[in-house]
């Protein structure tokens, strides 16, 4: 997997990851049912998910 560049300067980023920080530190999220068979991507601001 590639490592992925974190841009704080881009002012819509910070704010979205502050919003999702804000949420996942009070949220009570619980995995999704055989969570070891689903698939996952990652993707950055600058390419969609593969």
């Amino acid at each position: 997997m590639e490592n992925f560049q974190l841009s704080m300067s881009n002012p819509e980023e910070m704010y979205v990851r502050s919003k999702f920080r804000e949420y996942y530190e009070r949220a009570e999220v619980k995995a999704p049912s055989e969570v070891e068979r689903r698939e996952w991507g990652v993707g950055g601001w600058e390419r969609k998910i593969e």
